[in-house]
């Protein structure tokens, strides 16, 4: 990561419901005589473009201007920002701007449309603690499993008696 931060404590986090990300091609598909699609892996690690909007207030504006001029030397410089990857899920990445800012006043209030390139995305959810705590809620390891297994076992039975009951009445 890089050494420079976006000033989360002076200026405000991207709207959400604005945002956009969208990774290049990580794969290539290659059409084979038979009418097959072979599919494969071209990279490991892909860019990602961000697309984003700040609202800021004159003082805040200024500030981001500052940030933008001096600190990032006009785009040029890679930072670090929380960026929305989800309806609720704010995640660190390091991006740099890929265009000037844009800016459209609205009133007393400036809305500030940014264009950044990422270098990889952080969807800010780790896969091995997600599935360490699933196994953990059904009952720990393996016997979680056969644990909830059993339960649907159960369950499958249950629905597919009462379906053929119903059936048979009918």
């Amino acid at each position: 990561m890089t050494s420079i931060n976006y000033p989360h404590s002076v200026l405000p986090s991207p709207l959400v419901s604005n945002a956009r990300h969208q990774e290049e091609a990580r794969l290539i598909r290659t059409k084979m005589d038979s009418g097959f699609t072979v599919a494969r892996k071209r990279f490991t690690k892909v860019p990602v473009n961000f697309d984003f909007q700040l609202i800021l207030d004159e003082d805040s504006l200024s500030y981001f201007q500052a940030f933008f001029k001096f600190e990032l030397d006009y785009g040029l410089n890679w930072f670090n920002m929380n960026m929305p990857v989800g309806d609720s899920i704010q995640s660190s990445h390091e991006i740099r701007f890929i265009e000037n800012p844009n800016y459209t006043w609205n009133g007393k209030f400036c809305t500030v449309t940014c264009k950044c390139e990422g270098n990889e995305l952080n969807t800010g959810i780790n896969y091995d603690t997600v599935m360490l705590g699933l196994i953990a809620s059904l009952g720990g390891g393996v016997r979680g499993f056969e644990t909830a297994s059993n339960y649907l076992d159960k369950i499958d039975v249950a629905v597919n008696e009462t379906l053929y009951n119903a059936f048979e009445n009918l």
